[in-house]
């Protein structure tokens, strides 16, 4: 008889697998409020079998279990079904969702405008301005034209040619502008990427030019870049014994970009060194550090844009751009390659006077070379604006605000007095570098 059970559970166990059923699933059906499974179904019949009176033989020869779906897992298939359809249509919604996000986040920006020059609002500008925009994208360059960016001298159109570069387009009126006068520049959203995407919105500013035109050139506006005597855009560097007299600062690179100075640390908005007789900001630093360096670094390229775009130079190509031994007059003057002076140049004039300087390539100043400033000019007032790299060579004595889109190096024992910006790196060698 106990050979009988053994045999008629085992056979229980068989009918269940082939009806699709895992006795071990049997208690997850339950807590998952599925259909009773085979295993329960045959347990009750058991029951009913033995309340009956019949012989447990009966439950498992089918006479009983067949009698519904249940003995056969239909009704539990079909809640696995049921199941499985849910999971597919969450799981296609949730591809759904995940596709339409990843095309969303696929989808590109339109571009928008990052700067002017002049800012709106900017007063006592030049009559020989060069109005500039710059975008967060590159745009493709037939889109800029005299039809969508304009100067407007209230309903009067100003004639002039625009250019386009890397991510900024330049106009330049073709003739001068008048003094104390208001004008508006506008970028339609004519202007697209090379993408064909329009400008996010169009852009429009005003600006009012000086309030008389005076004898020569009105001077660079630094902006909030005048707060520092030395800024750079990747680094800050020095060997020797260094002495700055000045603020210096450092965006985007980090405060690992200056180098050589012994910071005082720890520092919050700020830092110390026993080289410096001011202030090392760096983007390192707490707030508002990085948020003003931002705007400085920005000012800075205005102030390069400014200077490079200014019209009508006094003189051209003075030199060939060897200057050594030139008395310079105030005005502008322009070149379209380099400029170097083996011994020194003079710059005479008065105290109002500017000088500006465009060299299109490389300023070279020679070993012991020097700027000297004749009559009452002085060094903020004088301008250098230089494409390439700036050298001052060895005890060089230099005056004026360097405005390099690339390197400044200062070789050994070489002398400023003016102000170094650099679009890329400052490099010193035991130099003395002095605020006007």
């Amino acid at each position: 008889m106990k050979n009988l059970m053994i045999i008629l559970i085992a056979s229980a166990a068989l009918l269940a697998t082939a009806c699709g059923e895992d006795p071990t699933n049997e208690q997850n059906n339950r807590n998952n409020g599925g259909d009773t499974s085979t295993a329960d179904t045959v347990d009750q019949n058991n029951d009913n079998n033995d309340n009956n009176g019949n012989d447990t033989g009966d439950a498992f020869t089918g006479d009983d279990t067949t009698t519904g779906d249940t003995a056969t897992g239909d009704d539990t298939a079909t809640g696995d079904d049921a199941g499985d359809d849910a999971i597919d249509d969450a799981g296609d919604a949730t591809n759904d969702d995940a596709d339409g996000d990843a095309s969303e986040d696929a989808s590109p920006s339109p571009p928008k405008v990052t700067s002017t020059f002049p800012r709106d609002t900017a007063t006592k500008i030049s009559l020989n301005v060069s109005v500039t925009v710059r975008f967060s994208e590159l745009m493709e360059e037939a889109t800029l034209n005299d039809v969508s960016f304009v100067l407007m001298d209230g309903l009067t159109l100003v004639e002039s040619t625009v250019t386009y570069a890397g991510k900024m387009a330049t106009l330049v009126p073709d003739m001068l502008l008048t003094a104390n006068t208001t004008y508006t520049a506008t970028v339609s959203t004519d202007a697209t990427t090379m993408a064909g995407l329009a400008l996010e919105n169009a852009k429009t500013w005003s600006f009012k030019t000086i309030e008389a035109p005076g004898s020569g050139q009105q001077a660079v506006d630094l902006g909030s870049a005048v707060d520092y005597v030395i800024l750079s855009k990747s680094g800050i560097s020095t060997t020797g014994t260094t002495a700055i007299v000045g603020d210096i600062g450092v965006s985007p690179a980090a405060e690992p970009a200056i180098t050589g100075f012994d910071l005082v640390s720890p520092w919050s908005t700020f830092a110390t060194s026993a080289l410096i007789e001011g202030k090392v900001w760096s983007v390192s630093f707490d707030e508002p550090t990085p948020t003003n360096l931002g705007v400085a670094v920005l000012d800075m390229e205005h102030a390069y844009d400014d200077a490079a775009g200014r019209t009508l130079p006094d003189s051209t190509e003075l030199g060939d751009g060897d200057i050594n031994g030139m008395t310079l007059t105030p005005g502008l003057h322009k070149w379209g390659t380099g400029v170097s002076f083996a011994n020194g140049v003079t710059l005479d004039g008065g105290a109002n006077d500017v000088f500006i300087f465009q060299i299109a390539q490389n300023l070279t100043v020679g070993n012991g070379a020097m700027v000297t400033l004749a009559g009452n000019v002085k060094a903020e007032n004088v301008f250098w604006q230089v494409a390439g790299e700036v050298t001052l060579g060895t005890t060089a004595d230099f005056k004026g605000i360097l405005l390099s889109k690339t390197l400044i190096a200062m070789e050994t024992g070489a002398k400023l007095l003016g102000r170094a910006y650099a679009q890329t790196a400052v490099t010193l060698d035991a130099n003395a570098v002095t605020q006007p």
